[in-house]
C-alpha cells in the first residue's frame, strides 16, 4: 500500500481513482505520471456526462439540419484515452493466459465502464 498524495486540481472521479490504484498498488514515477493523467481523463469524461445529462442526441447543425450532439464524440474519444492510459499501468497478472495490461485494462473497464467481461 502506499501513502502518495493525490494530485492537485482533480475531482471527485480524479480522486477515487488514484485512491484505488494507489491504495491496492505500489508504482514508480513514470506510472504515476500516467496515472495522473488518467485520472484528469476521468475527471473529463465525468464532466462531459454531466453536460450531456438532459441534453438531445442530435442537435442542429449550422444549416439547421440535425447533426450529432458535439459532446458525444468527445466523450467517446476521452473514454478511449482513459483505457489507453490504464491498459499502460503494469498490473499483477491475475491468471495463466492474462497479460498484466489485459488485466488491467479489464479492471479498468469493470470499475469505470460497469462491464462485466472475462
Amino acid at each position: 500500500m502506499s501513502d502518495l498524495t493525490c494530485p492537485d486540481g482533480l475531482g471527485e472521479q480524479g480522486r477515487r481513482l488514484w485512491a484505488d490504484f494507489t491504495g491496492e498498488w505500489e508504482w514508480n514515477p513514470d506510472e504515476l505520471a500516467n496515472l495522473a493523467e488518467a485520472c484528469s481523463v476521468a475527471d473529463q469524461i465525468q464532466g462531459l456526462k454531466d453536460a450531456l445529462a438532459g441534453q438531445k442526441v442530435s442537435v442542429e447543425g449550422s444549416r439547421g439540419q440535425p447533426v450529432l450532439n458535439p459532446l458525444i464524440p468527445e466523450l467517446r474519444q476521452q473514454q478511449a484515452l482513459l483505457s489507453r492510459l490504464l491498459a499502460r499501468l503494469v498490473f499483477p497478472a491475475e491468471g495463466p493466459g492474462e497479460s498484466k495490461s489485459q488485466m488491467g485494462s479489464r479492471l479498468a473497464m469493470q470499475r469505470w465502464h460497469g462491464e462485466r467481461r472475462k
